[in-house]
């Protein structure tokens, strides 16, 4: 039996993004949920990234939703605004992807009324507890469905040379309060060519010492670019 599943699907339920959308009426509008930095039983922290013509707006009816505790603005321009959100914990699908070992291996792009997602799930039942762990009102529609065993291309050759897995272990050996950082310090910008923002301003941004946040980065390098040489070499 094939081990390892790569599953892109579109997820409609009623959640803080979909109903931002809606009330925007910007057909082009979407937002892009980049990672989970913190969950816990009472509240999930994400970052998100909001394109649309009116960028402001849709982030306000954010803010403006009950599930959300609080945003902390990371970067924008014309067009596009990225956040850290803090929202109440429910059931959705962090939750059915904690509960099922499954991953989400690309950004979760909310367009209109539905998730569209890629997962990767390392049995077919660990998908079924997925689905089966999701709320009885979210319609999940597989879109396509590719087995790690299945001679799919250079792209999944590719993805089986890098390992997911052991993407997977990079970030389960991430803290995450070195996740919150590192998401922090590439929305500021801190590593970006230039440099948008300096240690020091990241630091009082983040309010620690520059000194701790140092430390914390030097330990992130530590754990990250290993794994980046190595996909690098896989090419």
């Amino acid at each position: 039996m094939a081990e390892g599943f790569v599953i892109k699907l579109s997820v409609k339920h009623h959640c803080m993004n979909i109903e931002s959308l809606e009330k925007l009426k910007d057909k082009d509008a979407k937002t892009v949920m980049k990672t989970i930095t913190r969950m816990t039983d009472k509240e999930i922290t994400h970052v998100f990234t909001a394109e649309s013509k009116k960028p402001k707006e849709l982030l306000e009816l954010h803010r403006k939703h009950p599930h959300v505790k609080k945003i902390d603005v990371l970067a924008k321009d014309k067009n596009k605004v990225t956040f850290l959100m803090t929202t109440k914990a429910d059931i959705g699908v962090a939750h059915a992807l904690a509960k099922s070992k499954c991953i989400v291996i690309s950004p979760v792009v909310t367009e209109e009324d539905c998730d569209n997602l890629t997962i990767f799930a390392p049995t077919w039942n660990a998908y079924r507890k997925f689905v089966d762990s999701l709320p009885e009102d979210f319609e999940v529609t597989v879109k396509s469905k590719r087995s790690m065993d299945d001679k799919v291309g250079p792209e999944m050759d590719a993805f089986k040379v890098i390992g997911f897995l052991e993407l997977k272990t990079l970030s389960e050996m991430l803290t995450p309060r070195q996740i919150e950082v590192l998401n922090v310090a590439i929305g500021k910008g801190y590593y970006s060519k230039p440099r948008k923002i300096t240690l020091n301003e990241l630091a009082e941004y983040l309010d620690m010492a520059p000194s701790t946040l140092s430390e914390h980065l030097n330990k992130i390098e530590a754990k990250v670019m290993p794994v980046i040489s190595k996909i690098l070499r896989s090419f």
